[in-house]
């Protein structure tokens, strides 16, 4: 991901918290990325069962670590929010009677 040639400002990173931190792949693809992504902007949304934040947290330090400038508001999700849509979503598809999901 060469973002030197391309002019990007910035970067908006999409995470889950998994076991109230951020899930170890990120982490090392924000290591592999590093030179790329050197005093670039980044913001965060999150989702996760507080929303995400304690993950963003972590986050923020990473990047600070690693030479980022992480942006001071970020967008937290509820997991409600996120079930109801996928619900909705999927109870506008169009199943065969056979493959019907429970509801």
């Amino acid at each position: 991901m060469d973002c030197r040639d391309r002019g990007v400002d910035g970067f908006v990173v999409v995470t889950p918290e998994l076991q109230l931190r951020t899930a170890a792949v990120l982490k090392n693809a924000l290591d592999w990325v590093y030179p790329e992504w050197n005093r670039k902007a980044v913001g965060f949304v999150s989702y996760g069962s507080a929303m995400g934040a304690r993950s963003v947290q972590q986050l923020r330090e990473t990047a600070i670590e690693l030479q980022l400038a992480p942006i001071r508001s970020s967008v937290h999700i509820p997991v409600a929010t996120l079930w109801a849509h996928y619900r909705a979503a999927m109870s506008r598809l169009d199943w065969p009677s056979w493959r019907r999901p429970p509801r």
